[in-house]
């Protein structure tokens, strides 16, 4: 009886020791957590997600899975894969404003890696930025519309219309857009 005793304790410490080791030997000494969508290795720390593309490292805010649920015409990847330069527009006294311009900042960031260059401005004159409208889209330069309203992600025209009811949805349009554009989602 002592002499199982003994082994059963021995075989729990050695499953132990061997699971710290593997803990030990599989973290990440960044504070990392790596996950896997679509074949791409996201990387997830207190910053955010991040994945490495073949146009560099991007930035978002949700996990793809967090994004799945928002429609996305697929004429909207397509533009913007195959532009040079894109507007990007919204309200400038939109009560959301910040969010808007937070996802405006990221997504300047993340297709200038792809090489498309952005210019910002807003739907009305305001003497200190350019007035962008849907009108000025082209079928080479698109127009990027945030808009408050139902959460989704449309083309008319040229014009995408980025769509959003929260501050949050915002930052979820803009992550669900740049994993489209870079290939982790359809």
């Amino acid at each position: 009886m002592e002499k199982s005793k003994l082994m059963m304790s021995l075989f729990i410490v050695f499953i132990m020791v061997l699971s710290t080791a593997g803990f030990i030997i599989n973290q990440d000494n960044s504070g990392e957590q790596a996950v896997e969508y679509n074949g791409v290795v996201l990387k997830i720390n207190e910053k955010g997600v991040y994945a490495e593309t073949d146009f560099g490292k991007i930035h978002f805010d949700f996990l793809p899975e967090n994004t799945e649920d928002i429609e996305l015409n697929p004429l909207v990847v397509s533009r913007i894969k195959n532009t040079k330069m894109a507007y990007l527009t919204s309200e400038h006294n939109s009560t959301l404003s910040q969010a808007v311009g937070y996802a405006e900042y990221e997504i300047v960031n993340a297709l200038g890696k792809r090489g498309v260059y952005l210019e910002a401005g807003f739907i009305t004159e305001t003497g200190k930025a350019k007035k962008i409208t849907c009108s000025d889209a082209t079928d080479f330069i698109p127009v990027l519309f945030f808009r408050e309203g139902e959460v989704g992600i449309d083309v008319q025209g040229n014009c995408v219309m980025l769509s959003a009811d929260s501050e949050t949805g915002f930052l979820r349009i803009k992550d669900r857009l740049l994993y489209s554009v870079f290939g982790i989602m359809e």
